[in-house]
């Protein structure tokens, strides 16, 4: 899902609203927020390490599989490469615990287009648009931003 608007229109106070819903029910898995004021960060390139960690918090089956995920493959702690955590850090852990977590679990990514340029977000957009679908069914994705061009195109 994604809401989208202008500045100021509120979408990151819907997103934080929806999260603490969620949290209620303990249906939030991940709330990964962009920060503009924090751009030598690059936390597009933390994307996936962080709300896998955030899910394997919640999620106990899910932390194991993280943990023989990246004892099996040192370098995913720290690759930029959001594709590799996608598929190893993400959907892998996920599908291997999936029995354990039967419940709706909702992962919010706020603020998108704070990510950095368009050019920073090509391969960021390019896993949105078209592998989310490789999420189980009882996940969803929220993704709050304004409509700048490159996103609008993706979404």
């Amino acid at each position: 899902f994604w809401l989208y608007g202008v500045a100021g229109a509120g979408k990151s106070a819907v997103a934080h609203t929806v999260g603490h819903f969620l949290e209620d029910f303990n249906g939030l898995g991940s709330f990964f927020t962009f920060d503009v004021s924090q751009p030598g960060d690059k936390r597009n390139e933390k994307i996936f390490r962080t709300i896998a960690r955030s899910l394997a918090d919640h999620y106990p089956a899910m932390k194991m599989n993280l943990v023989h995920a990246v004892r099996n493959s040192y370098d995913l702690k720290t690759t930029p490469d959001i594709l590799q955590q996608w598929e190893k850090l993400l959907i892998k852990s996920i599908t291997g615990a999936l029995d354990m977590i039967g419940q709706p679990v909702v992962i919010i990514i706020d603020a998108l287009d704070e990510s950095g340029d368009p050019d920073s977000r090509i391969q960021l957009l390019s896993i949105l648009a078209n592998q989310v679908q490789s999420l189980p069914q009882n996940f969803r994705i929220l993704v709050t931003s304004r409509p700048l061009p490159d996103i609008v195109r993706s979404f």
